[in-house]
């Protein structure tokens, strides 16, 4: 009777729309797939030596698939087929709970069983079923991210923006359905007329291939469909674009790009494309396609970068070898021009005892610049009348004591200009416990105040502290999930978030530091640095992060000049969240530019965001070191980007 339960809730879950119809170029793949033995039943006959079987009973086997999409990855099969979950009968209700029961225990070998999981059977063609054989995914060993991918998500339920972020989110889209295997989407992005589909070799790869094919034609007339269609192979497919220009006029369009095309986490091809647009009802869809065609194997497009991987500049990288090995340095390295990066690399150690080494996907608590993001919500609720920056800050949190409280603005807050006492370490014992706001507020109530309002700057956490809890009173939100709402879900920053005792991130890399001369493992309690210092991110997403402000999608431009008002040296170069200061550019570029800039260090970390604005250079150090000298480590960076060798000049604006 349990399996019988368990059977009907998976099929009244997963069993869709009986009413909407494949397309045609996948119900003519699945039934020419059903006329041919599948992958699975040669393994069941044990026919595929190189499949090592994690698991194997007379009806089911436990597998990890050709493309593995997470670190535990595995398929539970039965030994029998089933075409699709919508053949099963009542009976294989048996066989079905076992499946899951089974998934179950191999998530407990996987020590994957308290972190969490998530199981996935696949049903035709929205769901991207290639293999016509049931199978249950087992996936776990990271954050993973929502059910629904985000940015078919966020184009469900968007209002239609100017025409420029239209297309823009036709290029994403384009990418994200081809990773998803949806087809469907896909075709839906296309015009409903004949399309010109072309491409050209590079010189390069043409010459290699006359020496095999001397009859190959330079261009090539091609069918889209038939490319579409055959995404839907067993295979793992990424195309990845940078470089984007859009130009419009409200009916015709184009955009062009460079591209590359990834197969099972390899890069095959690349070279530049072209779409020519189309809007029809409202809607851009793409004309034509032109693309140029370099095989990666013939000439490689060098340092480029996909999330994930690894890629090393090399003069950046000769140099982050010398610094790893001099001062002991664990973290992650991402550097960027526009949005091309061009270097992305992890050294150290996620956990030095175990010899567990970082990745680029590993996650850092990120200290201050945390003050960065609380900064942007508080600046998108001041753009929605919510938030006034220059009322009393006791309109807001009444509680605050009024000797504090007198005169302090939203405003004093951003900018540091509070005259709140520095941090709570002297109003405190940090105790190895989750503590709540209002527990917070009764701590800093017991402050004093440092100067009057305005009179100066001093870098306060408190001050950020307060701002969060502003942030819960006017939106009667967490500030956790409405950083969540409106910063981490529209920038899809899936493997960030605020981190506390209760829920320390799997991937989070251990802290250390060193304390009386001994290289030590610490811990934190981060609720403490509530709005101040709680954040923890990857380097990859920070640089989406830094992306999404700069071109204007988090805040709107007026909020950004005001953010990005620094002041003078006696006022700390601080905006709001953010400090702002002159940079050495080249050696050939004698006026300074504008770096905009944020840390943070804690127990055990240590982190630093660097955009230098003329020259759309950035850079971004995670550390799970604290004692680095992160500041002079970014500085030698940008020399090197900037063709200016590291200690060859003085770091005159003490960047």
């Amino acid at each position: 009777m349990r399996f019988k339960i368990l059977f009907v809730l998976v099929v009244a879950l997963l069993v869709g729309n009986a009413c909407m119809a494949q397309s045609e170029s996948y119900k003519k793949k699945k039934d020419s797939a059903l006329k041919t033995t599948s992958p699975f039943e040669l393994i069941a006959a044990h026919q595929k030596k190189e499949v090592h079987l994690e698991y194997e009973d007379d009806e089911l086997m436990v597998f990890e698939p050709v493309s593995k999409q997470a670190p535990v990855h595995l398929l539970i099969v039965p030994k029998k087929r089933i075409y699709t979950l919508n053949e099963a009968g009542t009976n294989h209700q048996n066989m079905l709970g076992k499946m899951m029961l089974l998934a179950k225990e191999m998530a407990r070998k996987k020590g994957i069983d308290q972190t969490g999981y998530r199981l996935a059977l696949n049903t035709n063609e929205h769901a991207g079923q290639s293999v016509f054989h049931i199978h249950l995914h087992l996936l776990g060993g990271t954050k993973l991210g929502p059910m629904m991918d985000q940015t078919v998500r966020n184009n469900l339920t968007a209002k239609p923006g100017t025409d420029k972020e239209q297309i823009e989110q036709l290029l994403q889209l384009f990418m994200t359905s081809i990773e998803k295997k949806d087809t469907s989407t896909l075709f839906s992005l296309f015009v409903d007329v004949p399309i010109s589909w072309v491409a050209v070799w590079k010189p390069e790869t043409f010459k290699e291939l006359k020496k095999t094919k001397p009859n190959e034609p330079l261009v090539e007339s091609r069918n889209y469909k038939t490319w579409v269609t055959g995404l839907m192979r067993d295979r793992l497919y990424q195309e990845k674009f940078t470089n984007p220009v859009i130009s419009e006029d409200g009916s015709i369009g184009a955009v062009t790009f460079d591209y590359s095309f990834w197969v099972n986490d390899k890069k095959g091809n690349w070279g530049k494309e072209s779409w020519g647009l189309i809007k029809v009802n409202d809607q851009w869809k793409i004309a034509s396609v032109l693309f140029s065609v370099e095989y990666e194997k013939f000439k490689s497009s060098g340092n480029e970068s996909k999330d994930g991987i690894a890629i090393k500049h090399p003069l950046a990288e000769k140099h982050m070898r010398l610094f790893k090995d001099t001062a002991n340095f664990h973290g992650t390295v991402l550097i960027a021009k526009g949005d091309s990066v061009i270097h992305h690399a992890a050294y150290g150690y996620f956990d030095v005892e175990n010899n567990v080494p970082n990745s680029v996907n590993t996650q850092f608590l990120i200290g201050s610049l945390t003050k960065s993001f609380v900064a942007i919500a508080i600046m998108q609720l001041a753009e929605k009348g919510k938030i006034d920056l220059h009322a009393p800050l006791q309109q807001y949190i009444p509680a605050l004591k009024p000797e504090l409280a007198k005169d302090v603005t939203i405003h004093h807050l951003l900018k540091q200009q509070s005259g709140l006492a520095a941090s709570m370490d002297n109003l405190t014992e940090y105790e190895i416990m989750d503590i709540t706001p209002s527990e917070l507020l009764d701590i800093i109530n017991q402050s004093k105040r440092n100067f009057n309002p305005g009179e100066k700057h001093e870098y306060s956490n408190i001050n950020y502290c307060l701002l969060a809890m502003v942030i819960e009173k006017v939106t009667g939100k967490s500030y956790q999930n409405y950083l969540q709402e409106t910063i981490f879900t529209p920038v899809g920053m899936t493997n960030t978030g605020m981190e506390r005792l209760l829920n320390i991130p799997a991937n989070r890399a251990i802290g250390y530091r060193m304390i009386n001369n001994q290289f030590r493992r610490v811990q934190n309690v981060v609720s403490y640095a509530y709005g101040s210092g709680d954040i923890y991110s990857t380097a990859m997403e920070i640089y989406h992060w830094g992306r999404a402000l700069h071109s204007g999608k988090l805040v709107s431009a007026e909020s950004l000049a005001k953010m990005f008002n620094g002041g003078t040296k006696d006022w700390g170069y601080y905006g709001y969240g953010f400090r702002i200061q002159g940079y050495q550019r080249s050696p050939l570029l004698q006026t300074p530019g504008t770096l905009i800039r944020h840390g943070g260090t804690m127990n055990g970390f240590t982190s630093n965001y660097h955009y230098y604005k003329e020259d759309d250079l950035t850079i971004i150090i995670l550390s799970n070191y604290r004692n680095i000298p992160i500041r002079t480590l970014t500085y030698h960076l940008k020399e090197i980007i900037l063709d200016s060798e590291p200690g060859k000049r003085k770091n005159s604006l003490a960047e």
